[in-house]
C-alpha cells in the first residue's frame, strides 16, 4: 500500500477514536520514513498528547527534531525519554549520538556504553551491533 494510502486508513482509524495514540505514531513513523520530519514531528506530539510518558515515542519525537536539524529539542526529548524510563536503551543510544556530533566525548562514550549493556541485557541483538558501531566511531 502506498504511503498517502496507509496515511488515509490511519487517519480515518482516529475520526473513528480520537483517542488512538498509534495511530498518530503510525503517520509519524511514515512521514520520518519519506522525509516528512516536520509532518512526523506534528504526529508524534499528537500521540504524546494522549499518552504523554512513552519513552519509545518521546525517542521518536527526538529522532523526528535530530533529523530535522533541531537539535535542542531533539537533545530534550531523549532526555525526558530517559526521565521516563532511565533504561531505555534506544534513548541512551541516541544521547550518545548527539553529544558524539556535538563533540561532548565524555557523555557520548557513558550512554553509548551503558546503552551497549542494556541491549545485551535485553538480548538485542541489533541494538546492540548498532551501539558497538557507534562506540566504535567514537574512540576513533
Amino acid at each position: 500500500m502506498r504511503p498517502d494510502k496507509k496515511i488515509k486508513v490511519l487517519k480515518n482509524r482516529i475520526r473513528e477514536n480520537h483517542k488512538d495514540y498509534k495511530a498518530y505514531i503510525a503517520i509519524g513513523d511514515i512521514y520520518q520514513q519519506y522525509g516528512n520530519f516536520n509532518g512526523a514531528i506534528q504526529a508524534y506530539q499528537r500521540a504524546l498528547k494522549i499518552k504523554p510518558n512513552d519513552e519509545i515515542n518521546l525517542n521518536r519525537l527526538g529522532e523526528a527534531f535530530w533529523r530535522a536539524k533541531r537539535y535542542p529539542e531533539a537533545l530534550r526529548q531523549f532526555k525526558k525519554a530517559l526521565k521516563v524510563n532511565p533504561k531505555y536503551a534506544y534513548a541512551h543510544l541516541n544521547l550518545g549520538k548527539a553529544f558524539g556530533l556535538v563533540n561532548d566525548k565524555a557523555n557520548a562514550i557513558a550512554h553509548t556504553r551503558f546503552a551497549v549493556k542494556l541491549f545485551r541485557k535485553n538480548k538485542d541483538e541489533n541494538g546492540e551491533a548498532k551501539a558497538k558501531q557507534n562506540l566504535n566511531q567514537l574512540y576513533k
